[in-house]
C-alpha cells in the first residue's frame, strides 16, 4: 500500500553485510572500522549491522544517505519547501498538522533519544534537509575526527547536528 501512495520510490539494496553499505558511503578504504571497534557494546551500536557489530544502527543512516542522494539527483530540494522523514515502522495515532510548525526550523521530537536526538522522525526545511540527513557519511569519510566517539545512532545525530551548527534551528 505504501508504494501505491508514494510519489517517488527508490529501491535500496538489502545488504547481507552492512559494512558494504558503509563502504558505499565513501568508506571503501576501511578506516571507519576503527570507530566501529569503539562502538561494539550493546548501548553503542552506531555501526550495528556492519561486521563485527551486531544490531542495525547503520541501516537508517544509510537510508538517509541514499535519500539525500536521491533528493539532490532529482532536484527535489528545489521543488519542495519542507520534508518529513520517518520510518515505515512508525505509527502515529493523531493527525499531523505541518502548519503549526515554524517552516524555517528543523523539528525533531522528544523521546526515543537514548542520550542524543531521536532519529526516527524529522521535519526539515529544504535548505536544511541535506545537512539533517548527512549523519554517517562524515564519520565514514573522516573517521579520524570521530576516533573519540562512543555512542549510538541518536548520539551521533546530536553530535552531527551540533557540528553543523543546526541546534538553534
Amino acid at each position: 500500500i505504501l508504494y501505491d501512495r508514494a510519489t517517488y520510490s527508490w529501491p535500496v539494496t538489502d545488504f547481507h553485510d552492512w559494512a558494504d553499505a558503509v563502504d558505499a558511503m565513501g568508506g571503501s578504504d576501511g578506516r571507519w572500522r576503527a570507530v566501529a571497534e569503539n562502538n561494539t557494546e550493546a548501548s553503542t551500536l552506531v555501526f550495528g549491522g556492519a561486521h563485527p557489530a551486531q544490531g542495525n544502527g547503520v541501516i537508517i543512516p544509510y537510508f538517509k544517505f541514499r535519500l539525500a542522494e536521491a533528493l539532490l539527483e532529482h532536484k527535489l530540494v528545489d521543488k519542495y519547501d519542507r520534508f518529513v522523514v520517518t520510518r515505515t515502522d512508525q505509527f502515529y495515532p493523531c493527525a499531523f498538522d505541518l502548519d503549526v510548525l515554524e517552516p524555517s526550523m528543523l523539528w525533531v521530537p522528544y523521546g526515543e533519544d537514548y542520550g542524543g536526538l531521536c532519529d526516527r522522525f524529522l521535519v526539515a526545511p529544504s535548505d536544511l534537509i541535506i545537512q539533517a540527513l548527512d549523519i554517517m557519511r562524515p564519520v565514514v569519510v573522516h573517521p579520524e575526527r570521530y576516533a573519540d566517539f562512543v555512542g549510538n545512532p541518536e548520539r551521533l545525530f546530536l553530535r552531527r547536528i551540533a557540528e553543523q551548527n543546526l541546534r538553534r534551528r
